[in-house]
């Protein structure tokens, strides 16, 4: 009975080296490397405590402030959180959904590359002008075709920075963007993994954001046939020095 214990517990080990254990690194494709890691967010406690009663899956941290304190926590339900590779060779034209509803967008932040477009289905009941502005250069405006009631629209983000997308029908129709050219961003909740796959070796530049507590930036090498980890924590003392 122990032998077959022993036996037991020993395949189990052999299992957990063999597969299981290695799964979380990412295995590049030959020639390519990879970036991974978990991105965490840290606010307030009395932020934390005034947002204890949410019963979404995540709180986006739209409304309430985030002060500094020496009594930082995790906010393991913190969402919206951003993980950006700076890629030349990321072309950007992708497309994110976003919802229009009532007067208040499905997503309240959001980080592309420049060129990246915006899906927007109009679920209110008006029809919405939207714009977009940078309040740090007077040239940044961008102006879009209205959207009727329960109609889609594609609408492209041409300016770089962060920027905000607003409703010239509804002033609490807002949300904040940041935009870059060869941004590749991954969208998270705290606590989640990012992965950039099958990257051609070299130097990267890699941004962390979430738009109340701002970025934090890192250059990172790549190497062919390597999977470099990359942890990093969002918070008000990472990110004001």
């Amino acid at each position: 009975m122990m032998m077959k214990s022993i036996r037991h517990i020993l395949i189990l080990i052999m299992f957990a080296l063999s597969g299981f254990g290695c799964a979380s690194v990412p295995e590049p494709s030959p020639g390519k490397g990879a970036l991974y890691g978990t991105l965490k967010a840290q606010s307030h406690k009395e932020f934390l405590d005034k947002q204890s009663g949410e019963s979404d899956v995540g709180y986006d941290g739209f409304l309430g402030g985030i002060f500094y304190s020496e009594a930082m926590v995790n906010y393991p339900r913190l969402k919206n959180l951003y993980a950006c590779l700076m890629n030349p060779a990321h072309q950007g034209g992708a497309v994110h959904a976003l919802e229009i509803n009532g007067s208040e967008f499905s997503i309240k932040s959001m980080a592309l590359a420049k060129g990246d477009r915006l899906r927007v289905k109009n679920n209110s009941g008006l029809t919405h002008h939207l714009y977009l502005t940078d309040d740090n250069n007077e040239d940044g405006f961008q102006e879009y075709a209205p959207i009727p009631p329960q109609s889609e629209q594609d609408i492209s983000i041409n300016l770089e920075g962060d920027l905000e997308l607003n409703s010239e029908e509804d002033e609490s129709l807002r949300m904040h963007v940041h935009s870059g050219k060869g941004l590749d961003c991954q969208r998270l909740t705290s606590g989640d993994r990012y992965v950039f796959q099958d990257l051609a070796p070299g130097n990267y530049n890699v941004m962390f954001w979430f738009w109340r507590l701002g970025s934090i930036k890192h250059q990172v090498t790549i190497k062919a046939g390597q999977s470099r980890l990359l942890n990093e924590t969002l918070s008000v003392d990472r990110v004001i020095h």
